[in-house]
């Protein structure tokens, strides 16, 4: 073996004071857990990072009071380093390195961690067979030792270290010292009490029989399982004060021979000259003492075995695995301490091949135990069913680290990736129970969260989810009002459990009444449904406690202020309808709807046209004769009711002709002409100041007389007609009437009362307005050369005797006046711009009457409250301006073609313009509303971010939040911090002026915010040379791990560009960064108003970058383990020493990116 040196150890920023932990680095070893004290001395078992064995670290403090003791103890160290570190035997723990600190120096040792002989012991008196190989070794060992001039000083079973195959491996040279026989009087020695001869118990000068003394005594306590005399006395001291002798092994053990007796009291002489003078002869004597069967097997020759590392590591593996699995089950808790778990587990990692499952699954639960290598020996378990299986054992009888261990585990895992063996395991519930009774309350969340991650959703309503009882559990569990109450709603939502949903229908009934029915109704929502075995009851609560925070929520859907908006819009406009306002434009409007239909053929006009005037002269010229022949013409061509449309006034001589054929005909009906305007003082009717009627002989001559009075509306058009109109307390009825009436018959009496607004005459049910006035169905447009709606024919071609009888047969004939020159005609709904006679009108009124096609107008009340309702809907659909628009023509759409249908099929008006006034309106105000708020939301939400995002990521997160898809007050979410920290600002100010510190400051600010930036980043404070930004928060970022890294790694690099283009001396060049990167869950959200910084990230994520950015060295990119895990494909990582934090219960690890340099 090559002589070894110390190697010095600088532990930088480490107080004297401090103690080692799990994780320090002593030059290439990682420090993992205390395995042995002693006075001067504490023993560490470590990984060797570069052999990737365990390895035994001693560790000898340095007294600094002590000034003796700081002197005394290196050289003594140094002793023993030069002493082990040359010896190389099978049965000598080797020794592989040695190094120095100030505050103390320690040597590397092989691990042999199954005992030591003393534990053997223990266990009783060893069998013979035993006793006489482990002599073999030790002896072997010894001879070797004495060959080379070496006295141990303290052989003890403590001192004699066991494999699995109980090899011995004589350990501990602490008090070895090299002899030279010019000296040997001066060598003295302390050793331990009950197993050191008097010499040296006296600190007489000690031989190498010293060595064999020490071995008798421990021969002895092998085969009587005791030290003699139980130990009460020292064989030593008894020997100097009288010949005492070792006492008789058999006594303890009938397989000692009485031979074997007399060899330890040989060994175990009083003067060092009547014991073996050498290892070789004392094995000589020992051999010759035993029964043949055993030298058979020990042999006679002391030359050890070769040493087959390998090899006996495989055996001390399969040991420990095989204890394992005989004395542990795994519903408890994991025994093996983390030397043993790394042991086994650094041999499984470099002796690939093992394909044995049942020992990887050992090695994932003493991971998770241990945080050891967890990463590794969780994804070396491929079967996610096994995984869960190893991490519910260890949820189930743990502690509380490794239950986060665990969780942490389980979150990473795909979403609803539970194994169908485990998703309806009452195992589960371990998890419930966590989240409701763990004293931690990262546990709490985490556990809810893992079974939120991995149960996969429901398809339908299910009896249980969990189990009974942890159904219920978490039904209890959403009753509390926390962030665990509200994840248990979503976790009772996915897994859809009947029983859980009962369990809260049950709370309803008590004191948590109003958050029951809220958590029911965040699950109805959910889910879209709840189950059968909801009462009828909750559901008309949870149906009201909705409608009415859909009321008074301003939300996508239902928003109180735009239904205000919109119904204001309503009411606005049926004011406008009450009061009259632009009733021209609403009638031309719904003129729109009025279209022709096919009339019945019972009315047949005849005309005074122009031809007539030429053929008969000026009208009011025309002698009666004419008009007595056409009564004549008509009766004989078989008319049932002949109408005059124009009144005989004028008193002639011809009268009494005119009478006597009217009288003889019977069914002549004449006009009424009205005078004045109409009044409406009446109900049901109108009253005017005067009427015309014919002359008394010719009126007493009639069937009938009708009135020819029409109403005008405001632009002028002819809408409607009285129905009976009163002049002087005399009633008329409307000449449309009284030849319908005479022409079925029935008689019309001269006051009929209207009823439910509506006037029963000739069998027909009028709807008429409050005055009696009835809407006139126009049947088609004004009569024009080659097209008339009804059958029109010439006065003079009925006198000619040229019209067919046909066209006049049990007809309603109507005389009226068409010629172009006489004033009766009107402009009507129809009219297309050319006027319609009177004649026409007063048709298409006796059609509308026999056709039963009246218009019905709705109450006013009604038409108000479909004004509301049209405002009231707008309001709610128009959620954003575009699609608010587009909404708002469709229903503006829909609700003309529904006017239209309703009109076509039953008669009903409804209104057009004062409709879509409302929609427009409606938008309008809404449009402003919304526009408003999000002008204010944007300011808002502009200030909030401030310089901490990019433009085009501060628009992008303004149109999450307007789709529900990031909620700033607060949720917690997985995201990536990313820290960065100026080093060398301290020393720079030192040296300048305040304001060139300043500038320094803002300089470099700049550069790591624009480079957060550039990568949508968001930065949410940047001070005193420290930036810390997050990825993945507010906008949404699936890369968010790679994003930061690639920010830390473009930073570095643009400060390594700006020094370059310094000068060498240039004061900048002094000033580095160091970064972290670490991702995980925290809370987002806006801390309050105003301010630069309202947008905070809270969490352990965002405390451990701290911790790591400030362990971390100049230039250097640490990053946490899961951010290693999503960005290992892209980027050389290399291990780094765990981080210890003060208070956190194991140590953190952490890797570094790699550089061209490392």
């Amino acid at each position: 073996m090559e002589k070894m040196q110390a190697i010095p150890l600088l532990l930088a920023d480490q107080e004297q004071e401090l103690e080692l932990k799990r994780g320090y680095q002593l030059g290439i070893y990682t420090l993992l857990e205390q395995i042995g004290r002693g006075g001067e001395a504490v023993v560490w078992s470590g990984f060797d990072t570069v052999r990737k064995r365990i390895v035994a670290i001693k560790v000898i403090w340095a007294a600094g009071s002590d000034s003796i003791a700081a002197t005394v103890m290196p050289s003594n160290f140094e002793r023993e380093v030069h002493l082990v570190a040359s010896l190389e035997h099978p049965h000598i723990l080797p020794m592989y390195e040695f190094g120095l600190a100030e505050t103390f120096s320690y040597f590397v040792m092989a691990y042999k961690g199954l005992g030591t002989l003393a534990d053997w012991i223990k266990l009783g008196p060893r069998p013979l067979l035993e006793v006489a190989e482990t002599t073999h070794q030790v002896l072997s060992a010894l001879a070797y030792l004495h060959q080379r001039g070496i006295v141990h000083r303290d052989i003890k079973p403590t001192n004699i270290l066991l494999d699995s195959q109980k090899r011995t491996y004589l350990a501990d040279f602490g008090l070895a010292k090299q002899l030279s026989q010019s000296t040997v009087v001066l060598h003295t020695g302390r050793g331990t009490g009950p197993y050191a001869p008097y010499e040296q118990q006296i600190f007489h000068s000690i031989t190498q029989q010293s060595d064999i003394y020490s071995l008798g005594i421990v021969l002895y306590e092998m085969l009587a399982g005791q030290l003699p005399w139980a130990g009460q006395y020292s064989l030593a001291t008894l020997q100097s004060r009288g010949n005492e002798r070792l006492p008789d092994p058999a006594d303890h053990n009938s397989e000692c021979p009485p031979e074997l007796t007399a060899v330890l009291r040989q060994f175990t002489a009083f003067q060092w000259k009547d014991r073996p003078q050498t290892a070789k002869e004392a094995y000589a004597i020992f051999y010759e003492a035993l029964p043949p069967a055993v030298q058979q097997c020990v042999g006679r020759d002391l030359k050890p075995a070769s040493l087959e590392e390998v090899a006996y590591w495989a055996e001390d593996v399969a040991f420990m695995l095989d204890r394992c699995r005989v004395e542990w089950s795994p519903e408890e808790k994991f025994p093996i301490s983390l030397t043993h778990m790394a042991f086994l587990a650094s041999y499984f990692e470099q002796m690939p091949g093992h394909d044995d499952l049942a020992a990887r699954e050992i090695l994932l639960r003493g991971a998770l135990v241990h945080d050891y290598n967890l990463s590794h020996w969780w994804r070396q378990i491929k079967d996610t069913a096994v995984r869960w299986r190893v991490s519910l054992q260890a949820l189930a009888v743990e502690d509380e680290a490794v239950t986060m261990r665990v969780l942490a585990l389980l979150l990473r895992e795909p979403a609803g990736d539970l194994p169908t063996a485990v998703s309806h395991s009452a195992s589960l519930e371990k998890l419930v129970d966590l989240a409701q009774t763990s004293g931690e309350w990262r546990v709490r969340r985490d556990a809810l969260n893992a079974l939120a991650h991995l149960l996969p959703s429901a398809e339908q309503w299910q009896p249980v989810g969990v189990s009974a009882t942890g159904d219920v559990k978490l039904a209890r569990l959403a009753l509390e009002e926390s962030a665990q109450g509200k994840l248990a709603v979503e976790i009772i939502a996915r897994m859809r459990s009947e029983t859980a949903v009962q369990t809260l229908v049950e709370a309803v009934e008590s004191d948590n009444a109003k958050l029951s029915v809220n958590i029911l109704q965040q699950i109805q929502k959910q889910v879209g449904s709840l189950p059968r075995t909801v009462p009828a009851s909750v559901r008309g609560r949870l149906f009201r406690q909705r409608l009415k925070e859909s009321l008074l929520q301003d939300q996508e859907g239902l928003s109180l202020g735009r239904s205000l908006l919109g119904v204001a819009a309503g009411l606005l406009a049926g004011l406008l309808l009450i009061f009259g306002y632009f009733s021209p434009p609403a009638a031309q409007m719904q003129d729109v709807l009025l279209a022709p239909y096919p009339v019945s053929n019972i009315v047949t006009i005849v005309e005074v046209d122009d031809a007539s005037l030429a053929q008969y002269g000026r009208w009011d010229q025309w002698p009666r004769a004419l008009h007595v022949q056409l009564i004549e013409q008509l009766q004989a061509a078989g008319a049932k009711t002949i109408v005059f449309d124009f009144v005989f006034e004028a008193d002639t001589a011809a009268d009494a002709d005119l009478a006597a054929v009217m009288a003889a005909a019977g069914n002549v009906v004449q006009p009424a002409l009205v005078q004045g305007d109409a009044y409406h003082e009446l109900a049901g009717k109108l009253s005017y100041e005067g009427v015309i009627l014919p002359q008394p002989e010719l009126a007493a001559a009639s069937a009938a007389l009708g009135h020819t009075s029409i109403l005008h509306d405001e632009d002028g058009y002819i809408r409607r007609v009285p129905t009976q109109i009163d002049v002087a307390g005399q009633s008329y009825n409307s000449l449309a009437m009284a030849a319908l009436a005479n022409y079925l018959g029935t008689g019309l009496p001269e006051n009929t009362a209207v009823e439910n607004g509506r006037l029963a005459v000739a069998g027909r049910q009028i709807p008429v307005e409050s005055h009696g006035e009835m809407r006139i169905y126009y049947a088609g447009p004004p009569a024009e050369p080659g097209r008339t709606t009804f059958t029109m024919v010439s006065y003079q071609d009925v006198l000619a005797g040229v019209v067919p009888d046909e066209l006049l047969r049990d007809r309603i004939v109507l005389v009226g006046i068409t010629a172009t020159a006489e004033p009766d005609r009107y402009l009507t709904p129809v009219s297309d711009g050319r006027p319609m006679y009177g004649v026409e009108i007063l048709a298409n009124v006796i059609e509308s009457i026999w056709s039963n096609r009246f218009i019905r107008v709705p109450e006013t009340a009604v038409r108000v409250f479909i004004l509301l309702l049209l405002g009231l809907l707008v309001g709610l659909v128009c959620v954003r301006p575009t699609t608010g628009f587009i909404f708002a023509l469709s229903i503006a759409v829909i609700y003309f073609l529904l006017a239209g249908w309703l009109f076509d099929a039953t008669g009903f008006l409804l209104d057009l313009y004062y409709p879509f006034a409302t929609v427009g309106l409606s938008y309008l105000l809404v449009t402003a509303y919304r526009y408003s708020v999000e002008v204010r939301r944007r300011r808002d939400i502009l200030e909030l971010f401030g310089g901490s995002v990019t433009p085009a990521v501060a628009q992008a997160t303004i149109d999450a939040i307007n789709q529900g898809q990031i909620d700033l007050n607060g949720q917690e979410q997985r995201l990536t911090v990313l820290l960065v920290e100026m080093q060398g600002r301290a020393a720079y100010a030192t040296h300048h002026d305040p304001m060139d510190v300043l500038a320094m400051l803002t300089l470099y600010r700049n550069k790591v915010v624009q480079t957060i930036l550039s990568f949508e980043g968001t930065v949410i404070r940047s001070e005193q040379g420290q930036t810390l930004a997050v990825f993945n928060a507010p906008l949404r970022q699936p890369d968010h791990a790679w994003r930061a890294a690639q920010v830390a790694q473009a930073v570095q690099d643009e400060v390594k560009r700006y020094h370059q283009s310094l000068t060498k001396d240039h004061a900048h060049r002094a000033i580095s960064f160091a970064c972290a990167v670490n991702t995980g869950r925290a809370i987002v959200g806006y801390e309050g108003p105003g301010g630069a910084n309202a947008l905070t990230v809270l969490g352990d994520v965002v405390d451990l970058a701290g911790h790591m950015v400030a362990a971390a060295e100049s230039g250097q990119i640490l990053l946490g383990e899961q951010s290693y895990v999503e960005t290992a494909e892209n980027v050389v990582v290399l291990s780094q020493a765990p981080l210890h934090i003060k208070d956190w219960l194991t140590a953190v690890t952490v890797y570094t990116i790699g550089t061209e340099e490392t």
